[in-house]
């Protein structure tokens, strides 16, 4: 298998989380939201997610599913769902924010 295919492989495989059997593709305003719900600044979630803060804004500066190396975008997904952030998605993306250890 060609290192292009395992990439694109890996990247699918942590750019989606799972909420009550649908696929959520992790967005740029999936990020800001949590972000908001959470009080957080960049360089807060930054910090938390081990991914720099200039990538933490460039990824949140444009619109839609974010663009990412895989490790990048499930270090984020990790650290706001151990925050306690849900991520939704009804056909829109969505956020909430649960007591922790519910998600």
């Amino acid at each position: 298998m060609s290192r292009q295919k395992l990439f694109n492989i890996f990247s699918i495989k942590f750019n989606h989380t799972y909420h009550l059997g649908v696929w959520v593709n992790l967005t740029s305003e999936h990020l800001r939201a949590a972000r908001a719900l959470l009080r957080w600044e960049q360089t807060e979630l930054a910090n938390k997610s081990g991914v720099s803060k200039p990538t933490v804004a460039r990824l949140e500066a444009k619109p839609g599913v974010i663009s990412a190396h895989g490790p990048t975008i499930a270090a984020l997904r990790s650290a706001l769902e151990h925050a306690g952030i849900e991520f939704l998605n009804d056909g829109r993306p969505g956020v909430r924010l649960t007591p922790r250890g519910e998600v």
